[in-house]
Order: C-alpha cells, then sequence, then structure tokens
C-alpha cells in the first residue's frame, strides 16, 4: 500500500506543479508562468518567515524564551488548520479521478493515503516556515544544547499531523453529512459557514477575555496566553517539555500521539470513502417533471444565471470565496459592540507617542476595503470553465458580456455584505467620526475594483487542464496574484495617510475612492477589448 501511495503521490505532483507539461512541453510560455509562480510562492513564504522570526524575536526579548517552542507549535497548528480546513474535503473526496482510480485495482486505503500525504507535503513546508526561522531566532537568544536543534528538527515532521488530521476529519463530516441529502453542494457551504462563524466567535470570546486580564508585562502575558493554549491543545505542552525541559518521554509521547491519531483517522475515512465519495457524484432526478412555460431572458441575465450556478455548485469556491465577506460582517458586529475606543486602543499604541497624527476612523473604510479583496470571485472565474471553455468563447456572445457576468457574481456577494456591515456601523454610531457615506462608497469602489482586477490577472493566467477545483480556487497563482496584490493595494492608503495626516479626511477618502474608480474604468475597458479566442 505504501509503494501505491507514493506512485499516486508523485503522480498528484507531477500533475499539480506541472512538472510533466514542463519537461515535455516545447511552449516558452508555460514555462515561464511555472517559474513566476514559484516567485510567488516564494515571496509569499519569505514574507510569512519574516513576521514568524519578528514574532518569536519579540518573545525572546520579553522574556519568555521558554514559551517560545510550545507557542510556535499551536500557531503553526493553527495555520496549518485554516489552510486545511476548506480544502481536505475536496481533496479527498471530490477529486476528478475519482471514477478512473477506482476502476484500477487500487485499494481506497491506498487513495487515501496519497491524498493525505499531498497535504502533508504543504503542511509540513507551512509548518517549516513557522518553525524553522523561529527554531533559528530561538536559539541565538536561548542558547541551548546541540540536541535540542536535533529534536526540534526530527519533531517538526510530527507538527502537521494533528491538525492536518483534525481538518480533516471536521472536513470529511461535512462532506458526508452533505452526501445525504438532495442539495448536497448547499449543505455542506451551510456547515461549512456555520462551523467557520463558529471559530470567530470563539476566538472573540477569548480574545475578549484575554483583554480583561490584568497582566503585570509582556512576559506575563505570554506566558498565560501559552498556558491557555496548552489547556485547549495537550501536544503543545508534550513539545514545550521535550524541547525546554529536556524530557526524551515527553517528545516521544507527542510524536507518538500524532502518528496515532493521523494512522486512526486514515482508517476511519477508509470504511466509508467509496459510499461517500459515491454519493457525492449521484444526482437524484425529480420524477415529476413536466414541461411548462419557457422564461426569456437578456444575454447578459441567461449567463449570469449560469455564472451563479456555476458558483454555488462548488462548495470550495463558495468558502474561499466568502470568507473575506464573513470577515467583514463579523468584524463591523465586533467594533459596533466593542467601539472605536477599543480600535484607537489597539492603533494609539505606545511605540507611536500613545497619538496618532490623524483620526483612527479614517481606516475603517480601508480596513472593510482589505476584507473585500480578500473574497474575489474573479480571480478563478475564468479557469474553473476548465475543459469547457471552449463553450463560452464560441458562442456568437460579445466577450465583454461574458466577461460581465462573471464580475457581477462577485458584486453579487461584495454589494449585499458592504451594505449590511456599512448599515451596522452606522446605526451604531461607529464610524470613527467620518460622514457615513464613506464606509458604503470607498468598499464599494474596492469592489469593482476587485471584479474588474481578477478578471485582468486571470485573462493572463488561466489554467483549464484542472482536474481539482482546488488546484485553480486556492493554489494558481491568479488567486495568489489578485489576492495578494489586491490586499497591498487596500493597504497602501493607511501607509499614505501617515505620510498625509494634515490632509482632511474627505479630501483623502475623497481622492483614494476616485483613484480606485479611474483605475477600475481603465482596466475595464482593456478587457472588454480582449479577445477571448486566443485565451487558452
Amino acid at each position: 500500500m505504501i509503494s501505491t501511495s507514493i506512485r499516486l503521490l508523485r503522480i498528484q505532483l507531477q500533475k499539480d506543479f506541472g512538472i510533466n507539461e514542463v519537461m515535455h512541453c516545447r511552449d516558452a510560455g508555460k514555462k515561464r508562468k511555472l517559474i513566476f509562480m514559484l516567485c510567488i510562492f516564494i515571496l509569499v513564504g519569505a514574507v510569512l518567515a519574516f513576521y514568524t522570526a519578528g514574532a518569536a524575536w519579540v518573545l525572546c526579548v520579553s522574556g519568555a524564551q521558554d514559551s517560545v517552542p510550545g507557542f510556535v507549535v499551536a500557531v503553526s497548528s493553527m495555520a496549518i488548520f485554516i489552510f486545511t480546513l476548506f480544502k481536505a474535503g475536496p481533496v479527498l473526496f471530490a477529486a476528478g479521478d475519482y471514477e478512473m482510480l477506482t476502476a484500477l485495482p487500487l485499494k481506497p486505503s491506498a487513495i487515501i493515503m496519497s491524498r493525505l500525504l499531498h497535504m502533508y507535503l504543504s503542511s509540513l513546508f507551512l509548518s517549516a516556515l513557522t518553525m524553522v526561522p523561529v527554531g533559528v531566532v530561538y536559539g541565538l537568544t536561548a542558547s541551548p544544547s546541540p540536541v535540542v536543534y536535533v529534536l526540534m528538527l526530527i519533531s517538526l515532521f510530527f507538527v502537521p499531523l494533528v491538525p492536518l488530521t483534525v481538518a480533516s476529519l471536521v472536513g470529511t463530516l461535512i462532506m458526508a453529512a452533505g452526501s445525504r441529502v438532495q442539495r448536497k453542494n448547499l449543505v455542506i457551504v451551510f456547515l461549512s459557514m456555520t462551523f467557520t462563524l463558529g471559530i470567530l466567535a470563539v476566538t472573540m470570546i477569548f480574545s475578549s477575555r484575554a483583554e480583561n486580564m490584568e497582566l503585570q508585562d509582556m512576559a506575563g502575558m505570554i506566558r498565560s496566553a501559552v498556558e491557555q493554549v496548552n489547556g485547549m491543545y495537550p501536544l503543545t505542552g508534550l513539545y514545550t517539555s521535550g524541547i525546554t525541559g529536556g524530557n526524551p518521554a515527553a517528545l516521544a509521547g507527542f510524536a507518538v500521539i500524532s502518528l496515532g491519531i493521523f494512522l486512526l483517522f486514515i482508517a476511519l475515512v477508509q470504511w466509508k470513502y467509496v459510499k461517500i465519495s459515491s454519493a457525492l457524484r449521484t444526482h437524484e432526478a425529480k420524477k415529476n417533471y413536466r414541461l411548462q412555460g419557457l422564461k426569456q431572458r437578456s444575454m447578459l441575465g441567461a449567463l449570469y444565471k449560469k455564472e451563479i450556478k456555476r458558483y454555488f455548485a462548488s462548495n470550495i469556491y463558495v468558502m474561499n470565496t466568502m470568507v473575506g465577506y464573513i470577515l467583514m460582517v463579523a468584524a463591523s458586529v465586533g467594533l459596533a459592540v466593542a467601539g472605536m475606543d477599543k480600535l484607537e486602543s489597539y492603533l494609539q499604541m505606545e511605540g507611536m507617542g500613545g497619538m496618532l497624527p490623524f483620526n483612527p476612523g479614517s481606516m475603517i473604510p480601508f480596513i472593510l476595503a482589505l476584507m473585500v479583496m480578500m473574497g474575489g470571485t474573479t480571480s478563478s472565474s475564468i479557469s474553473i470553465e476548465g475543459k469547457q471553455w471552449w463553450i463560452p468563447k464560441s458562442l456568437p456572445i460579445p466577450s465583454g458580456l461574458i466577461l460581465d457576468s462573471k464580475m457581477l457574481v462577485n458584486l453579487t456577494l461584495a454589494v449585499p455584505s458592504i451594505l449590511l456591515a456599512g448599515t451596522i456601523l452606522t446605526v451604531s454610531g461607529q464610524t470613527g467620526g467620518l460622514k457615513p457615506v464613506w464606509v458604503f462608497l470607498v468598499p464599494l469602489a474596492y469592489a469593482c475594483f476587485s471584479s474588474v482586477l481578477g478578471i485582468t490577472i486571470n485573462l493572463k493566467m488561466p489554467v483549464f487542464n484542472w482536474d481539482n477545483e482546488t488546484t485553480i480556487v486556492k493554489q494558481s497563482a491568479s488567486t495568489f496574484v489578485s489576492v495578494l496584490g489586491g490586499m497591498l493595494l487596500a493597504l497602501l492608503p493607511i501607509g499614505l495617510r501617515f505620510a498625509l495626516a494634515g490632509i482632511p479626511a474627505d479630501l483623502f477618502l475623497g481622492g483614494v475612492t476616485a483613484l480606485v474608480i479611474v483605475v477600475t474604468v481603465i482596466l475595464y475597458g482593456k478587457n472588454r477589448k480582449c479577445d477571448l479566442q486566443k485565451i487558452g
């Protein structure tokens, strides 16, 4: 089984990263795209490593060196859990090669193992990006014995197992529950969103409790936080005891428990794998179907209906693009409950002289815009067509209408979320002294910009030869560039606000909004001139 799983894993990796295509293809453009994608991954990894190393340095200089190992394990585990949660179910059960694999003389355990190993490698890479820089900083500041470095290196391979297993288990339960009903995707989306909101609620509760704690200094606060994490996730306590306490039995227990939970999950999924996978692919037709009156729509209306149905047919697509809008509404509710004083206390830090050079409320529209840029659907709306892309591009329909229908899907999600978030802030009086129009106008301008920017980038970097939607929704270069670039463009005005603190808030917000609209119009006009026949 192990050798078969490794072969399947190798094939999957070669397929996902385009290694086979680059090695055997003479198209230099595809090779350039692969190099560009690798550069993006390296850049993201470097940023993550930089911030985790900076956090470790803060912990060490505040006198909490002994808390660093357990703390970074908790942070790494949470990151792996979040990044794995919504792709675990589709990767395990909804892969496009299910029919081909089940027709071969392969055991379900081998298929499951290969897909879990695939997710394990990505989780291991994420864990290394968080733990290796922290280990270097910890070694330079705490000066542990050389044995500690060896133990940290060995234990690195066991850290991703439990968060990966828990995320996969939740994803499996959601997929299993959805497979028992007719409208599977809607149920899966509903359960996933409910679980996401639950995580946000629990996070807010713990944050509010932590704020009410009276701690004497930074080191005491960090130790208290680590103790709370150890209480919720006991494996961090075993890891800390093994690394800082020199207890090899504790570290061995950490490794054995992690590996045991991982293997137990494999056995559990194998038990119901075929049944769940088959149920997700069956469709029950209505027996009382009767042809009634036909409805006529405009071309844009018909294309929009097709796009919105396609969007909600993919639970991984919905969950990956809805998170930003959910966070935006949740942040508005949190700000309405906590009040502007809480936001100002976070922004007016001691290191900044205790006073911002401008009204902190002018940041609220850009914070909402940041979350808008996290949830764009258009960055993969062309790639999602897959091998059926020849159908829309060959229809006698203007290219602009096809692209407009895809942008309307994003606006269908963004506009109600922005109106709801803005209304919550306006009614609660938590607009930071700004005119309420800005908490609506700025995010709406960014929503239009996000829709057009995603189309622009996806036209440049489409991917049609995919078998699993997770590949293009979460892992494609187009998604990375659109989301990271869009978030950066939403954060840029906050940095400019410090340099242009003397400008009145209304003038600054109006100028940024106008600039965003102008860029949006330029990109929109450029997209409409694109010949879709040459794409793909």
